[in-house]
């Protein structure tokens, strides 16, 4: 009687292993595409805070104002935009001033040079 199940077991096993390995495709496909999606919008962020600055001088909060009034329907994810900044400061595309404002960095290897 057991070995004439013997098969019916080998596949059942089989199956679930299928299943379980689709799942897990699934997932990770899902996570990268999260990821890649979280990407692509930090780099719109960063594009729209640049573009932002460069006629102005801004604190944090008029950022994230002037981000929303451009978008109302949307809403600002705050988190990942102090995360923008904090990379465009580390790669030296915006400046930070002590009082807390922030502004395009306009100066050239010819202009440090100089000074």
């Amino acid at each position: 009687m057991i070995l004439n199940n013997i098969p019916l077991i080998a596949v059942t096993i089989s199956f679930i292993g299928l299943m379980i390995t689709l799942i897990k495709m699934l997932s990770e496909q899902k996570k990268y595409h999260e990821f890649k999606y979280k990407q692509d919008k930090r780099i719109e962020y960063k594009l729209r805070i640049h573009e932002i600055l460069i006629p102005d001088i801004m604190d944090y909060d008029s950022i994230i104002s002037k981000l929303q009034s451009q978008t109302p329907l949307i809403p600002v994810d705050n988190i990942e935009i102090r995360k923008c900044i904090y990379e465009m400061l580390t790669e030296s595309t915006i400046v930070s001033f002590p009082d807390g404002s922030y502004t395009v960095d306009t100066v050239e290897e010819n202009d440090e040079e100089e000074i």
